[in-house]
């Protein structure tokens, strides 16, 4: 599908690569027949525009699925924390964060990622072509973001309870959640005005329009994205590494403060260390989840970005821009919709959570009583100890 003639005409997605020395054709269209044509003949633009190929339609599929899958999963995700008093705890507010986040991944950036996929001329607008990149790497910031806190957060509940319990009130999980999106409000603010649309015309019977990056220069663009990666990325998953690796240790080999206290306390230190336990295991899926899923897009975008003036790389361009990309960009997206099911299959909390709505739509009525009792008597523990009862 590929030619080495044209201009790419490639979806726009953030902080991301629109290489000007490759291209693309369409199918059942070449554009070395256009000056045979007469100037007035109506060209069919779907034909030309609409991209059907054997990959498309198979990110199609993969693209609805993680739509139907991502929304109802993170809605349910809100609908827990909100229903239940015992699943308002210092970790879920920051999986609030991280939801909201991935809802707007959802609504906003898959379906344009995937129609700007499938048609090769963007309709979307001036708006949404600045909007789409910015919401995307918004949500990417507030997910790395949150998952960093809460990393923290877990490092002082075990090593400094009485710390944590001032610097991680409510009060301050609040102006935490703030500093978050600013943060990734301001880091990728640039993308809102790099972002445009640029239209072009094919020969005189066909318009183009294109989203893409317009940078001063290529040395910008690249500054801009190494400090997305190192910043937004590896910075904080080395932080959340060795926070997650010394938390690790310390509740599965042990340590003086938790045998001390088992030998007074034994059955209720036993509940927390086990409820503290599953709460790791779950955030470190969680955190393993987003790096597999982010860092291949990441590193397509360097290797684009550091090799995009290489003339000798053109095909090598042509071929990853076509099949390599649009299968990392849809793989980054895919975390907003594992997140929930990560929750699912690794929390007690969320699969109680799960078993009431479906109680409560009469798909189950038998024993409601019992597991809406369960929610309060996980309360008491989770409220008192901040066990993160998820």
């Amino acid at each position: 599908m590929q030619s080495s003639g044209e201009p790419q005409n490639q979806s726009m997605v953030p902080y991301d690569i629109q290489p000007d020395n490759y291209a693309i054709s369409y199918d059942n269209f070449s554009f070395d027949y256009l000056d045979n044509f007469p100037y007035e003949l109506q060209v069919d633009e779907a034909e030309i525009f609409l991209d059907l190929s054997a990959l498309n339609i198979f990110l199609i599929v993969l693209y609805g699925l993680i739509f139907i899958i991502g929304l109802l999963g993170n809605l349910f995700v809100i609908f827990v924390i909100i229903r239940f008093k015992s699943m308002r705890t210092l970790t879920n507010y920051f999986l609030v964060n991280l939801t909201c986040g991935d809802i707007l991944v959802i609504v906003i950036c898959i379906p344009v990622t995937l129609g700007s996929t499938v048609y090769k001329k963007w309709i979307y607008g001036e708006i949404l072509c600045k909007l789409t990149p910015f919401i995307q790497g918004i949500a990417v910031g507030v997910s790395v973001l949150s998952l960093l806190f809460i990393s923290i957060s877990r490092y002082f509940a075990i090593y400094k309870p009485l710390t944590a319990k001032i610097a991680f009130s409510t009060k301050n999980v609040r102006i935490m959640i703030c500093v978050i999106w600013i943060i990734s409000l301001g880091s990728f603010s640039p993308l809102l005005f790099v972002n445009s649309v640029k239209t072009s015309n094919l020969f005189g019977l066909l318009e183009s329009k294109i989203c893409e990056e317009q940078w001063n220069s290529q040395s910008d663009k690249n500054v801009f994205n190494l400090f997305v990666f190192s910043v937004l990325f590896v910075c904080p998953f080395i932080i959340m590494l060795v926070a997650y690796s010394v938390i690790g240790y310390t509740l599965w080999y042990g340590n003086p403060t938790l045998r001390d206290a088992c030998k007074m306390h034994q059955l209720k230190t036993n509940l927390i260390l086990k409820q503290r336990r599953r709460t790791v295991k779950m955030l470190i899926c969680v955190v393993i989840c987003f790096g597999i899923c982010w860092l291949p897009y990441y590193i397509v975008n360097l290797w684009i970005d550091f090799n995009i003036g290489d003339t000798s790389k053109t095909r090598l361009m042509t071929t990853v821009y076509t099949y390599i990309y649009p299968l990392v960009m849809i793989l980054g997206l895919s975390n907003s919709a594992i997140n929930p099911i990560c929750y699912c299959f690794l929390s007690r909390g969320f699969r109680r959570g799960l078993r009431q709505l479906l109680y409560c739509n009469g798909f189950l009525k038998r024993s409601s009583v019992f597991f809406k009792s369960s929610f309060k008597l996980k309360s008491t523990v989770s409220e008192s100890f901040d066990t993160a009862n998820v």
